[in-house]
């Protein structure tokens, strides 16, 4: 393994204490490959922060910092990005699981096909890591250029070359769809983007994640980022600010209870075994929220074009 081929890999932790000796394990233990680990605390409760320092004690390759207040996802993952050395950069969760051949699998993967950033299959597993479903992201760049207004067409574990972070100016902030606003840029700047058809990690679904708890905030987070790739389309430039995104999140109550009762009725739904009542949970679910409505049938047509160009 060549210097040049260090892998940075950036882990934004907050209250995963359960989690994290496992993942960070499964992240320094990769195969024949070298890393730097740099984890950034923001601010957890538990005994996240405890934990990392004392395995960063006995593993010189292991960065620990630690936000001066709890600045959420986005400014954590920036701040990471200032402590890299590697050429590679790889995006780790700790609470996921890396199997033992991701990195050198998704180098590989990213050298042979002249690739700037690649992603993987995934396995989503539970709170107690049993296996829960299999992903099935694109693979090609058809592919990718097919559902990539559908939904992110590469998940957030993916590896990239340093490059593509420092033209993007890391992340912006973007809450709940920071990685598919990333994800959009380095294609619309022209970056070569893909998913190797190996499944390469366990991602946990557990009460308290993103996908839990974002609800309405992520529906629309989701709508603005596309209108931004619209722009950068039309215009070249997406204007993004702070300001807009906030004015976008708002909701008043009468819209925030009923897309509560809709999740109610769709989460109802995707566990009903009884197919007359899968049915009316879903139509509840989607006369309640328009936003919940756009979500499952973009899910629905992501679908149908993975089965043409997956």
């Amino acid at each position: 393994m060549r210097m040049n081929d260090l892998i940075s890999v950036i882990i934004p932790v907050y209250n995963v204490e359960k989690y994290i000796d496992e993942a960070i394990y499964s992240i320094i233990n990769q195969n024949d490959v070298k890393v730097e680990v740099i984890i950034v605390d923001d601010c957890s409760t538990d005994n996240t922060y405890k934990k990392v320092l004392e395995i960063s004690k006995i593993n010189p390759s292991i960065y620990v910092f630690k936000n001066d207040k709890n600045k959420k996802i986005c400014k954590t993952l920036n701040e990471a990005l200032l402590h890299v050395h590697g050429n590679y950069i790889a995006r780790f969760d700790g609470d996921d699981i890396a199997l033992p051949n991701r990195l050198l699998e998704q180098l590989e993967y990213l050298k042979k096909n002249d690739l700037d950033l690649v992603g993987c299959q995934m396995i989503a597993i539970n709170e107690d890591g049993r296996e829960i479903s299999r992903s099935k992201m694109p693979v090609g760049k058809k592919s990718i250029e097919n559902t990539k207004t559908l939904r992110s067409p590469v998940a957030h574990i993916w590896l990239a070359k340093k490059e593509v972070y420092d033209r993007l100016d890391g992340y912006r902030d973007i809450p709940y769809a920071e990685d598919y606003d990333f994800i959009l840029r380095a294609i619309d700047q022209g970056f070569k983007c893909d998913n190797s058809p190996l499944y390469l990690m366990k991602i946990r679904h557990r009460n308290g994640n993103t996908t839990s708890v974002a609800g309405l905030e992520q529906r629309k987070t989701h709508n603005y980022v596309l209108e931004l790739h619209n722009r950068r389309f039309k215009k070249r430039n997406d204007n993004f600010s702070i300001k807009e995104l906030d004015d976008k999140l708002q909701s008043n109550s009468l819209i925030k209870r009923m897309h509560s009762y809709s999740n109610l009725a769709l989460n109802k739904a995707l566990i009903e075994k009884n197919i007359i009542k899968k049915v009316s949970y879903l139509f509840i679910c989607l006369l309640l929220s328009i936003y919940n409505f756009e979500y499952l049938l973009r899910r629905l047509q992501f679908d149908i074009k993975m089965k043409f160009y997956g």
